[in-house]
Order: structure tokens, then sequence, then C-alpha cells
């Protein structure tokens, strides 16, 4: 390579470092930013989180005042609660059919 050859391929690898410090910098920079941010929203997070966690104990506290027993009147019976009942229901109708057969046949 000549002198001239061998100073384009050093001003080429200049530029090219040149670029990748500049490059690494932008990076750092915008790393730095999102850090920052994901700081700040994390830290709202927590808060809001922990605002709720004593909304909530809050109100586990006002329920266990009231005693047990205390939310049925106004919730009323759930649909799970219905349904059970329901098929206890049908199960003692059942019985007592099987045992009024029972009775006929003796």
């Amino acid at each position: 390579m000549t002198q001239e050859e061998l100073l384009s391929v050093a001003e080429i690898i200049e530029r090219l470092v040149k670029r990748f410090e500049e490059q690494g910098a932008e990076h750092a920079r915008k790393l730095a930013e999102h850090s920052a941010a994901f700081g700040a929203r994390t830290e709202a997070d927590r808060q809001i989180i922990e605002g709720l966690r004593a909304d909530v104990e809050d109100l586990r506290n006002r329920l266990n005042s009231l005693g047990p027993g205390a939310l049925a009147p106004l919730v009323g019976t759930s649909p799970l609660y219905l349904s059970e009942q329901s098929a206890w229901d049908g199960l003692d109708q059942i019985i007592a059919q099987g045992l009024r057969s029972l009775r006929k046949e003796a």
C-alpha cells in the first residue's frame, strides 16, 4: 500500500471510531433518561400501591368492627350459595321420594 492509501484507511478508521464513540455517548444519554423515567414511574407505582394497601387495611378494620354476619343483610345471598342450596334441596327431595317408595313397598 502506498502512503496515500494508508492515510485514507487511517482516515476511514478514525471516522468510524468517532462515529462509534458518538453512538456510545448517545446510547448512554438515552439510557440515563430511561433510567430516570423508570425510577420516577417506579416511585409513583410504589406510592399508589402503599395507598391502596392502606385503604384495604382501613376497610378490613371497619368490617371487623361490624362483627360477623354484619354484611349479610346488605349483600344478600350469593349465586353460588343459591346454587348450592338448590342442589341440597334437590337431593333432599330425591331422598324423601326414595323413603316414600320404600314405605309403600314395605
